[in-house]
């Protein structure tokens, strides 16, 4: 087991309607796992360590596990919001937005989370 860390992570907040992305049905895995088998390349989406919030990654530390800025030194919010790592958050909640709305499911808007995470 690794380290739990705190990170930003773009999304939304896993209600209990929005819960059965991650539910693992049957052991055929889940909905969100499907989707990310799916992608080749480009940025997960994931639910945080407590399953509270579901999104991207923008920064945490130990942020090279997450292939995002590192929270171990200090960063300007105004870099993050200017930054890579929220930029392909964004696209990677659009495109999951949009395919999540093909399984029957609306997502929010999403918002910025201070989310806890496990690292190695």
């Amino acid at each position: 087991m690794g380290q739990i860390v705190l990170g930003v992570m773009l999304g939304c907040k896993l209600t209990a309607k929005l819960a059965k992305l991650c539910d693992d049905e049957e052991g055929k895995g889940s909905l969100l796992e499907h989707w990310n088998d799916a992608q080749v390349h480009g940025t997960e989406i994931e639910a945080d360590e407590d399953y509270t919030v579901i999104g991207a990654w923008v920064a945490c530390s130990h942020g090279y596990d997450k292939n995002v800025p590192d929270l171990d030194k200090p960063i300007a919010f105004a870099d993050l919001e200017k930054g890579k790592a929220l930029k392909a958050a964004r696209k990677a909640w659009d495109r999951f937005a949009k395919w999540a709305d093909t399984q029957g499911i609306k997502l929010p808007p999403p918002q910025l989370y201070l989310a806890p995470t496990e690292v190695a």
